[in-house]
């Protein structure tokens, strides 16, 4: 058979196509497709969160609730639907709506698989005789098999939550569901407007997550495998840059965004050069954050088996209630791939091009260190997509080979649907507890309960994004406690964010000279004892009447970068301290590394999930705040209930508060309270199960030591100053 015959019997002419209006394939077709969306859907919408949480998630609702700008490379796409969908959804809370948003992202990605891989089969090629059951039975396995991707592990975390990830695996459905209809055309004298229309989605994604430019080679490889000489056309190259410019070019709708000023506005891309240094991720290191080599780590033992474990959880597992069956996933997608390689070499060929070379793009792109902080499991999705399809393709020539087993057809097509089914339920029966993020409230409970221990008009430093972004949503969009200023330390090194916190409080620190400030230069410095007047009264810091306090405070400082300069953040963190002395009360969160500010170090005041910086020659914890805050303030919920999953920040989150409640113990315990000592341990242990926080053998130790004994030798404390977690950044 030459090369044309094999393509026109793999994929019919549109005249001849089974997917004609009213034909019954369509509509086998658009019921599994639909029936695998609502089931999808469905699960997604029990399961989703209810509020903002962490990573990017509260950045992202941030962004899509008010038009801001999330850090980069952000998702201009994603933002600008979320504003629309949650104007739409206006009865249900913002965040509720949003995050379900993303399971419909998912549900569709399923859906537009299902129908790529079915809109050109053949009744006639899948069932038996005058019986529709054969057909039936591929279309109820076309539909469970979708499902196992949509239940596997990531895809159901990302579909849960609104993030650009799950939008990422939309676009790659459709990137897909165009290739195969190149591949079908491609000898039309009109094919070349697919290649067209794959260049513009390439472009779009650049403002989705940027992701499917990984796809790029896999693509080529297709078009290599079919139809070579559409490289040749200068035509075909022209348009298809213009196209992917085009869609590069919606990333210019950031610069009107940012010129608004929103209170979320990530690097400030108001200006062709500012957008530059967004998109290129200038923050980070720029160049797109592409660095092939050196290697991070070892390729194959390490990234790959990174890309390995996720691919797995999804595919091949057999942690599940249906044991060694939950490889049958991957098997079938395996079984699928040879049937198509039997009937349809060159097709399969591409197929698998398409697959391993997005996978070893992933890899190389990526380059994930060893013992990396944060999985990246997320950023491989758009390679089990493609892997979804293939088993998708796949079942339909299997069909085929089943029904040339004529006695046995029916038979054979029920064990692969039953197994099918067992697969899709062990999924279900696997991960549902572990993604079921409905009950979840960890980010709010956090954010709430800082503000509400600190005191009014209070300043809060914190570090990373999942410190911050919480807090900034509760503030800025909720209105709650909106005269609390939440700074990021880390931040402060950007010249654009300081020029965003002075435009909304000029005096915040002090008078600044500009010279100083050299965009992305740390600060000349030599060792300097600094004084600070100390005008607020003991009552105004909250400290007991037997404190001491002198009429100034001097805080040595030493060069911290070199033996000459000052991080800028911690520059500016001193005049803060210095311009808000009497005025306005600053607490460092517990997230924050108190070391990085070893000048200021002995004067934060621990309070419980904050420390107050107070003129103390030597801050110790404020018992009396620390147990209204414990008591009262601080939100400590969910952590004992294990339906909700506990991600590693919410674990985070339960180490800085043992290390409130065993300073509070500990102190207690020093004043010979040795009773409400125990008490403190016992409810930390109750609220902060050990066999759910995992914490460190000192930190449990402390507070088994202090819950198990009414009486101990008080000269003999058990005490953690260093109570510090600080969360990993995004």
């Amino acid at each position: 058979m030459d090369h044309n015959a094999l393509i026109d019997k793999w994929f019919p002419e549109k005249e001849n196509s089974a997917m004609a209006p009213h034909s019954p394939i369509r509509r086998f077709t658009l019921a599994s497709a639909t029936g695998t969306a609502v089931i999808a859907f469905f699960v997604y919408a029990l399961t989703c969160l209810r509020h903002p949480s962490w990573w990017a998630n509260t950045e992202d609702i941030m962004a899509a609730g008010t038009l801001g700008i999330p850090g980069p490379p952000g998702s201009l796409i994603l933002i600008l639907l979320g504003w629309i969908w949650s104007h739409l959804l206006f009865w249900i809370s913002t965040p509720f709506a949003l995050n379900l948003l993303a399971g419909v992202f998912g549900a569709s990605t399923l859906a537009i698989l299902v129908i790529a891989a079915t809109r050109y089969i053949d009744l006639n090629e899948v069932r038996s005789d005058k019986s529709p059951l054969l057909a039936v039975l591929l279309f109820v396995t076309l539909t469970l098999s979708a499902l196992h991707l949509g239940l596997g592990d990531e895809y159901w975390r990302q579909a849960g939550r609104f993030m650009p990830y799950i939008l990422t695996c939309l676009v790659t459905a459709v990137i897909l569901m165009m290739t195969l209809n190149w591949w079908r055309d491609a000898d039309s004298p009109r094919a070349y407007l697919w290649l067209v229309l794959i260049a513009f989605l390439i472009g779009i994604d650049f403002s989705v997550h940027r992701t499917n430019s990984l796809l790029l080679p896999g693509l080529l490889a297709v078009v290599l495998i079919r139809k070579p000489t559409v490289l040749a056309s200068l035509h075909t190259w022209l348009l298809s840059a213009g196209a992917l410019i085009v869609g590069l070019s919606v990333t210019l709708a950031l610069i009107p965004l940012s010129v608004r000023e929103p209170f979320l506005n990530m690097s400030s891309p108001d200006s062709l050069a500012g957008l530059w240094d967004y998109v290129s991720i200038k923050q980070q290191g720029g160049g797109f954050l592409v660095q092939f080599f050196p290697r991070k780590a070892d390729l194959i033992s390490v990234q790959f088996a990174d890309w390995w474990r996720a691919f797995s959880n999804i595919y091949l597992h057999t942690d599940s209630s249906v044991s060694l069956l939950g490889l049958f996933p991957g098997v079938l997608g395996l079984l699928g791939w040879l049937a198509v390689l039997r009937r349809r070499r060159r097709f399969a060929l591409a197929l698998a091009a398409m697959f391993l070379l997005t996978v070893a793009m992933t890899v190389l792109y990526f380059n994930i260190p060893a013992d990396y902080f944060r999985s990246l499991h997320r950023h491989y999705l758009p390679s089990f997509v493609i892997f979804a399809l293939i088993t998708l393709l796949g079942l339909s020539a299997l069909w085929k080979e089943i029904r040339g087993t004529k006695k046995n057809a029916h038979l054979v097509a029920g064990v692969i649907a039953f197994l099918a089914l067992i697969g899709t339920v062990g999924q279900l029966d696997r991960n549902y507890t572990s993604h079921n993020y409905s009950e979840s409230t960890f980010a709010v409970d956090y954010a709430r309960g800082i503000l509400n221990s600190v005191e009014p008009n209070a300043i809060v430093i914190t570090g990373g994004d999942n410190d911050t972004y919480p807090l900034w949503y509760q503030v800025v969009v909720e209105d709650y406690r909106p005269d609390v200023t939440v700074l990021n330390f880390s931040l402060l090194n950007a010249n654009w964010y300081v020029e965003q916190v002075l435009s909304r409080d000029s005096a915040i620190f002090g008078n600044l000279p500009d010279h100083l400030l050299t965009p992305g230069q740390p600060v000349p410095w030599r060792d300097t004892t600094i004084v600070i007047p100390v005008t607020g009264s003991r009552e105004w810091y909250g400290l007991a009447d037997s404190a001491i306090v002198y009429d100034s405070l001097m805080l040595f400082v030493e060069p911290t970068l070199g033996g000459s300069y000052l991080m800028q953040s911690q520059w500016l963190l001193l005049n803060l301290l210095k311009a808000n002395e009497g005025v306005r009360p600053v607490y460092l969160s517990t997230t924050v590394d108190a070391r990085q500010l070893i000048f200021s170090s002995r004067h934060w005041q621990l309070e419980g999930m904050t420390r107050k910086f107070v003129p103390l020659v030597e801050a110790r914890p404020n018992l009396p705040a620390l147990k209204k805050n414990l008591s009262e303030r601080l939100i400590i919920r969910g952590f004992d209930n294990p339906d909700i999953p506990l991600e590693q920040p919410s674990r985070m989150l339960a180490y800085n508060l043992y290390g409130a409640f065993i300073n509070l113990a500990g102190g207690l315990r020093t004043q010979s309270d040795f009773e409400g000592s125990a008490e403190v341990a016992q409810r930390a242990l109750n609220l902060l199960p050990v066999e759910r926080i995992r914490p460190d053998e000192r930190m449990y130790m402390a507070l088994e030591q202090l819950a198990s004994s009414i009486q101990r030798d008080s000269r003999r404390p058990v005490i953690m100053q260093d109570s510090t977690v600080t969360p990993p950044g995004d």
